[in-house]
């Protein structure tokens, strides 16, 4: 494990891309597929988007045979819901589709992250049907933004309650994930970290992954002369407070979102490079995960429309290996692969854990029993002489009472 003093020196240090060796394996758990024209359940997304698709042999493409080639160990991925509609049954069709990729070998995934609105009245119906949907299933996200609360009615699910807290209805759904033993990826805006704060402080058994870094405020926009502080504060402050709950996880990807262009420009890419330092010196390197939150292409998915520029797959991995060259090669291995498989493929061992610790119960009971039992026998012996004859009594006024009922 890292302590803070060791943590705190990489900061102090960078090297050249040219430099920059890639991880020997990497494990990408957030990208999207998407063919909008084609499935019913992105109404959604198509009335943004229009007509699109983002397909398996897309993917391959573009990401997984680049970075196979360059000779790194390709581990698997993790699908990422892409905004299905909020009718009943879109989250759940969208992890039926992705499964028939897979049963069609034209996929290869590890996991499904699918969608589910946990503050709906079906929400327990939903996260019923998306474990039926997909024996790959590993969690569930339900994005926060503001701009996306028309989904939820116009509702802020996470200030919206009493005394801006977090809506009932939202919070009897997130209780709900621990049953079903599912993860929760939590993407909302900065100042609504401590709302969601409370939320996870009270439910330890949900494994929470942040999305994007916490995703500020954009804190170097493409015209901005200079960053901004204020932004950059109010990230750090509610970003500490996540990383003192020991089952917070976050993603380090689309950081052009927070600094448009940086793969273009020093100066923004050393702010990026600060702020991803200060995260994993928060979180630790066994909380934190790389990945390329890929689709599209490699503008789109660095900075969802923001940025011009983005890094390719190999080029990110360089960059992000440049900027860790202080750590361990163990403490890299948690980086770019062990922590997301610690995180997503938890569900059989946790299983495991669950049952242990129910056995260790059932266990405990039935010591309990078996010591009452001796106490109750030891009990009978000794006083055997004396109570003869009562128990003779007993008997008969039993049997007489059994005959009259």
């Amino acid at each position: 494990m890292r302590s803070a003093n060791s943590a705190a020196i990489a900061l102090a240090f960078g090297t050249s891309l040219t430099d920059a060796a890639l991880p020997k394996k990497f494990f990408n758990t957030h990208h999207h597929l998407l063919d909008t024209a084609n499935n019913t359940f992105s109404t959604f997304l198509q009335s943004l988007l229009g007509n699109m698709s983002y397909l398996p042999e897309n993917y391959a493409e573009s990401v997984v045979e680049p970075v196979k080639a360059a000779g790194v160990e390709w581990l698997g991925s993790i699908h990422m819901e892409a905004l299905p509609g909020n009718n009943p049954g879109d989250g759940p069709s969208e992890v039926a589709w992705l499964q028939s990729l897979v049963d069609d070998g034209k996929y290869d995934a590890k996991g499904i992250v699918g969608s589910c609105d946990l503050s709906a009245d079906d929400a327990m119906t939903c996260l019923t049907d998306l474990k039926a949907a997909s024996p790959l299933l590993v969690g569930v996200r339900w994005v926060l933004l503001r701009w996306l609360f028309p989904r939820n009615g116009g509702k802020d699910l996470l200030q919206g309650g009493v005394d801006g807290g977090v809506l009932p209805s939202f919070e009897k759904g997130y209780a709900a994930l621990a049953d079903h033993n599912l993860t929760f990826d939590m993407q909302c805006e900065v100042n609504q970290l401590p709302s969601f704060f409370e939320l996870a402080s009270r439910y330890p058994d949900i494994p929470v992954c942040i999305n994007h870094l916490g995703r500020p405020a954009i804190v170097w926009g493409v015209n901005d002369t200079e960053a901004n502080q204020t932004a950059i504060s109010e990230w750090r402050t509610n970003m500490k407070a996540m990383a003192s709950l020991s089952h917070v996880y976050v993603k380090i990807s689309m950081l052009g979102h927070i600094v448009p262009n940086w793969i273009a420009d020093e100066d923004r890419e050393a702010l990026v490079k600060q702020m991803v330092l200060e995260t994993v010196a928060l979180f630790g390197p066994e909380r934190c995960i790389v990945n390329f939150n890929w689709w599209l292409n490699a503008a789109v998915s660095d900075s969802d429309f923001f940025g011009s520029v983005g890094p390719e797959p190999v080029e990110f991995l360089q960059k992000t290996m440049s900027w860790f060259q202080n750590y361990t090669e163990e403490e890299k291995e948690w980086l770019y692969w062990k922590s997301a498989e610690t995180f997503y493929l938890r569900t059989d061992e946790d299983k495991g854990s669950k049952e242990e610790d129910k056995g260790s119960k059932e266990e405990d009971k039935g010591t309990k029993e078996e010591d009452k039992g001796t106490k109750e026998n030891s009990l009978s012996c000794s006083l055997r002489p004396q109570i003869f004859l009562f128990a003779t009594l007993a008997s008969a006024t039993i049997a007489l009472l059994g005959g009259l009922l």
